[in-house]
């Protein structure tokens, strides 16, 4: 009996230690097709700037910060996500319970004849006892299965922090696309202002006779051009504000909406930091949902693995300790019992379902290693086109400045020759138009240069973690 034990215990270390799996995941090659920087950047390592607090943080905008944490708690899209990890988590939980035995606790009692015939004495037997069971992993495969789970997991991990990504950038975009609302809003009202002021003594003017009727239609149409585009501007800081809210995780009501803490373009930061580009390979440490992708690339070479290892044979190691007895009521007072059971199953034939498994997980694995690979071309595409962008909104802000300032200075000048008798309205009203133009192309301007910034960072995967207010 000893020799018995010790040969099944040496058995079960020495199969025990065959689980592991011998084969690694492949890992896509993805850099091979990328150039060692980005077109256009400037040599910054990405080491340089703080890569643990928030990107957004760079606006030195309290108002920003305060809806983008509000967002990252109540958003039903992030709350999703992590619900989403917590399930992954829970099932790899559920796999890595295939590394120890089942143990379960039994009682049997029986009763009846062990042979034909009315003469026979009915028979009583019970037993009590503590019963295991343990698949010896031979090959590996429960070990490729608790592996794959773990690569999921990781995946929903990252699928989780990309998500979350994804909506600081939409509250950030959102809000800037509120607040350039709000102030064309504040700019046409100004201008109404202005307008009424002009057209209360043009129709003095013209009263008195000193103003055609010409030129007083001339300054109401423009008048009332400018309250139609006020309507307009108005609409649409309404849906944006809407859109904000729903972000939030809030009922978009009118109380919700006018609450939006939205500093105005004028108090906000001009000065945005450098950028710390780094060079392409970066992005896969960067990246969430390069991560993801290589995370759930591995998952399907370890659901690989696993259907391979499939082909050969199981080996179960079954057990039972307990106490027996003629009587249920004094089993414990009976007998002991034990046994201890080798089980070695190999499937002969199965019609091909294991090999059609194998076709199955193989043809899973190129998808994900394709798709791993676009993902980074595209990762590199939306640093190269957010490089651009903000180059270029950089350029058009100097632009649309320098022209709101020339314009400002024609309607000047226009307003002293009609003074002077020299020219006539018409010619103060196209400059006033053209002033009011210049003045909402350069508060677009200025929000899109915050809004290249921001694509810029979502798009080198930048840091959504909250930094502690300690």
């Amino acid at each position: 009996m000893r020799t018995y034990r010790s040969v099944i215990g040496l058995l079960v270390v020495f199969l025990s230690g065959c689980a592991s799996i011998p084969d690694h995941a492949e890992k896509a090659d993805a850099l091979g097709e990328l150039p060692p920087a980005f077109d256009g950047a400037t040599a910054m390592p990405a080491a340089s700037a703080d890569e643990s607090a928030p990107w957004h943080l760079a606006f030195a905008d309290p108002a920003l910060d305060a809806l983008v944490r509000e967002a990252g708690q109540a958003n039903a899209d992030v709350a999703i996500a992590a619900l989403r990890m917590r399930e992954a988590y829970a099932l790899a939980q559920a796999e890595r319970a295939s590394r120890w035995p089942l143990l379960g606790l039994g009682v049997e009692a029986t009763r009846g004849r062990l042979a034909e015939g009315a003469g026979e004495p009915v028979q009583e037997f019970s037993t009590v006892g503590l019963q295991a069971s343990y698949e010896v992993d031979l090959w590996g495969r429960l070990a490729a299965g608790r592996a794959a789970a773990f690569e999921r997991y990781l995946a929903d991990r990252h699928a989780a922090e990309a998500v979350r990504l994804s909506i600081t950038g939409t509250v950030v975009r959102s809000y800037f696309d509120l607040q350039l609302l709000r102030e064309r809003v504040r700019i046409l009202d100004a201008s109404l202002e202005a307008f009424d002021r002009s057209l209360a003594l043009s129709t003095r003017r013209h009263e008195e006779g000193l103003l055609s009727e010409l030129d007083l239609q001339r300054l109401r149409a423009e008048r009332e051009d400018i309250a139609a585009r006020r309507i307009v501007a108005d609409q649409a800081t309404r849906d944006a504000e809407r859109r904000l809210v729903l972000l939030l995780g809030r009922a978009p009501t009118a109380t919700a909406r006018q609450a939006l803490p939205v500093t105005s373009i004028e108090d906000a930061s001009a000065i945005l930091p450098a950028v710390p580009v780094g060079v392409p390979s970066e992005l896969l440490l960067r990246r969430p949902d390069l991560q993801a992708a290589e995370a759930r690339l591995r998952a399907a070479a370890a659901d690989l693995t696993a259907a391979r290892r499939a082909l050969f044979p199981s080996l179960r190691l079954t057990g039972q300790f307990g106490r027996a007895s003629s009587d249920l009521g004094d089993v414990l007072d009976g007998f002991d019992t034990w046994s201890l059971a080798m089980d070695l199953l190999a499937t002969v034939f199965d019609g091909g379902a294991r090999r059609a498994a194998i076709d199955v997980s193989d043809a899973r694995r190129e998808q994900l290693l394709v798709a791993y690979r676009d993902a980074v071309r595209r990762a590199f595409a939306d640093v190269v086109q957010a490089l651009d962008g903000r180059d270029s909104a950089a350029q058009a802000l100097a632009i649309r400045e320098a022209r709101l300032r020339a314009q400002a200075r024609v309607e000047t000048l226009a307003e002293r020759r009609y003074t002077a008798g020299l020219s006539s309205q018409l010619d103060v009203i196209d400059a006033q138009r053209k002033r009011l133009d210049a003045q909402l192309d350069v508060a677009e301007a200025r929000a899109a240069t915050t809004v290249a910034y921001a694509d810029l960072m979502l798009a080198l995967g930048a840091s959504t973690e909250p930094v502690d207010s300690d």
